[in-house]
């Protein structure tokens, strides 16, 4: 990976870099795509987030929003098998 200039990697659900239609409609409306409670994000400022959701430290993205964790609802997943056995009920 390149040397990072700036350290933001997703603000509002999508990496810097991506002008879709879709990236854009998130930052304009400040909306959270991880599972948030509410449809937006609520980092800092309930008016005005902050929104970014991962950052770059030593080239690589380190998620920095708590409710970024909760994507797919992988951590679930990820939890049940670091606490329990595989045949726990």
């Amino acid at each position: 990976m390149a040397n990072i200039r700036q350290p933001l990697a997703e603000v509002f659900g999508h990496l810097i870099t991506d002008q879709s239609g879709k990236a854009n409609r998130y930052r304009t409306h400040r909306l959270c795509r991880f599972n948030n409670k509410v449809p937006n994000c609520a980092k800092d400022k309930a008016k005005d987030p902050l929104g970014v959701c991962s950052i770059y430290h030593d080239n690589h993205s380190v998620i920095t929003c708590p409710i970024r964790f909760r994507e797919d609802w992988i951590i679930t997943d990820d939890a049940a098998s670091f606490f329990f056995q595989e045949d726990a009920t």
